[in-house]
């Protein structure tokens, strides 16, 4: 998208269009900046071509048949991606990543941190 302020919107679209395009995502891909957004790159031989690491970059496309998950939650509890949700999740994960918890020790307080902020949104 073009943001209404852009200085020169043409430019602007004209950068999307690129950056959206086929060649533009094989080039996003090459520079392993990211998994592309096109479903027909998925089984590109550039994958092949990829200098490690990581060495398992296919992993980013074929996470997307699972790992992209449908808004569930109330807009007021965010997602897996926004709000309260994500604040909550991450900052579990950094305490795991760090040894400082185990999962065990840490999810069951995310579960009921989660769980009270959508019994206080079902609730409205």
């Amino acid at each position: 998208a073009v943001s209404a302020n852009a200085k020169d919107p043409e430019a602007a679209w004209d950068f999307v269009k690129v950056l959206l395009s086929q060649e533009g995502q094989e080039e996003f891909l090459r520079g392993q900046n990211a998994a592309p957004l096109l479903k027909s790159l998925a089984d590109s031989p550039i994958f092949d071509e990829l200098e490690p690491p990581p060495a398992n970059f296919r992993v980013f496309v074929d996470g997307q048949e699972f790992g992209i998950l449908p808004r569930t939650y109330p807009v007021e509890c965010g997602s897996l991606y926004t709000g309260q949700v994500m604040t909550t999740f991450m900052g579990a994960l950094e305490t795991i990543i760090r040894g400082e918890a185990t999962a065990e020790e840490v999810f069951p307080a995310v579960d009921e941190e989660i769980q009270a902020c959508l019994d206080r949104a079902l609730a409205n």
